[in-house]
């Protein structure tokens, strides 16, 4: 491990480099799928009742970094890539013996209050790091966040880097990591005038003033970062599938059961009385999904997959049959459909066509019809004991994902639902949030 120590001030910090890079003169290229991430920052934080080896976890850095070298590179200077030149990654430490564990919640802007951050017009210009970590040691444990560029990782891949530090700490082996993409994907397919042509002939949405306006108002008033939290326990969840699955005779995947009762709720907290059109937005990792993506991948790999429009007073199987079969028609197609949408995706953020597959008009209004949702559920966020011990909580990123699903602490199994914007500033004005949610399910007549 190669360290080199920086004058401290606040923090003592040091810059973290791979122990045995490869060629530090070759480049990462961006994919499309990337580069419409380039300025955003995936965050994450874990509380531990107990201290981590700082020592340990400066030296497993330098390993696991090794293995993601474009992590520890800059950006070259025309932005089309990373050069993994092995410039290091800045790793703070800082002592807070004033907190507590129980103290941390009632913090504000938990992820910026314990990691100093990215630069993000730094790191476009090729002068920082795209990863940024802070152990910052409490009274009664200590906190672990890492921020990274969006560019670089996405959700997967992320919480893999994580995990497999975590196993390089405890001396295991870890799997394969590719880092490049198939040239299905980096190949541009569709020419600025046939992706216009087909985005219309789709009957995709063109992005108009409204919704350019909605965006600049939620900003303004600051209403898209408010979030709150509804937590779903495992045997609701099991319960809630199998009356769904006994009344239907069908069976349904856990996401569409639970994007179908996320409807329900949407539609009480936007206080309607009489039938709406609402639709879905999925987002899908494309890993085995897509060809040439495999699970190894850790770059960007995803994509935002809408359901047509369907009436709120569907059955709860209704909605979770009309999501799952959405997914199940473009994943299983014979038809190269899923490239053909990937590749379409790719062409309308590459030449800024103003169409996009869903309707930001009714995503961004104050009673939104039009529902996106981001299920980290599965994701193995609470395995990082990094040889001692597994975080007690995990807080989400603070990406805009207008419902989030994250995986609720090991002792309390269940899912929390994130609801951000003007969702969560609707649920704020409800008194009895228990008895809400209770009575949005039991109207809708489940069997017993």
């Amino acid at each position: 491990m190669i360290l080199l120590k920086t004058n401290p001030t606040k923090y003592d910090m040091v810059i973290v480099k791979a122990t045995n890079p490869n060629d530090t003169n070759s480049i990462w290229k961006f994919s499309q799928l990337d580069l419409n991430l380039l300025k955003m920052v995936i965050k994450g934080l874990w509380v531990y009742d107990i201290l981590l080896d700082e020592n340990e976890m400066k030296a497993s850095l330098g390993m696991v970094l090794n293995h993601y070298p474009h992590l520890s590179g800059r950006v070259e200077h025309n932005g089309t890539g990373i050069t993994m030149n092995n410039e290091g990654v800045s790793f703070y430490v800082k002592h807070q013996n004033n907190l507590k564990i129980s103290d941390v919640q009632q913090i504000k802007n938990l992820h910026n209050y314990f990691n100093k951050g990215i630069n993000i017009p730094g790191f476009v210009k090729g002068k920082t790091a795209p990863l940024s970590i802070q152990l910052t040691h409490l009274s009664d444990g200590c906190i672990l966040s890492i921020h990274c560029s969006h560019v670089c990782l996405d959700g997967q891949g992320f919480f893999s880097f994580l995990n497999n530090w975590s196993k390089t700490v405890k001396k295991e082996p870890i799997g394969e990591i590719l880092l490049a993409l198939p040239p299905n994907i980096l190949s541009p397919k569709y020419t600025k005038e046939e992706a216009t042509k087909l985005a219309v002939a789709k009957q995709w949405y063109r992005v108009g003033l409204t919704s350019l306006l909605q965006l600049i108002w939620q900003k303004m008033t600051r209403v898209n970062q408010r979030t709150v939290q509804i937590f779903l326990s495992e045997n609701l969840i099991k319960e809630l599938k199998t009356k769904i699955e006994i009344r239907s005779e069908k069976k349904y995947s856990t996401h569409s059961i639970l994007s179908a009762l996320i409807v329900k709720l949407c539609n009480d907290l936007n206080g309607f009385t009489t039938n709406k059109p609402y639709s879905l937005v999925t987002v899908m990792n494309l890993r085995n999904r897509l060809k040439g993506i495999g699970q190894e991948y850790v770059g960007n790999a995803v994509t935002n997959i809408a359901t047509p429009e369907f009436q709120s007073d569907l059955k709860l199987e209704e909605i979770a049959a009309i999501v799952n079969d959405t997914i199940k028609s473009m994943i299983e197609a014979e038809d190269n459909r899923l490239e053909e949408y990937v590749q379409l995706n790719i062409a309308a953020a590459q030449y800024t066509l103003p169409y996009v597959p869903f309707n930001l008009t009714t995503m961004n209004g104050s009673k939104p019809t039009c529902i996106y949702i981001n299920n980290l559920s599965k994701f193995p966020i609470y395995e990082c004991d990094f040889g001692k011990k597994n975080p007690v909580f995990s807080y989400p990123n603070d990406l805009p994902d207008q419902v989030k699903l994250w995986p609720s602490t090991p002792d309390k199994p269940g899912v929390n639902i994130y609801f951000s914007g003007y969702l969560a500033k609707n649920y704020s004005k409800i008194k009895n949030k228990r008895e809400w949610l209770s009575g949005v399910i039991e109207r809708e007549n489940l069997p017993d």
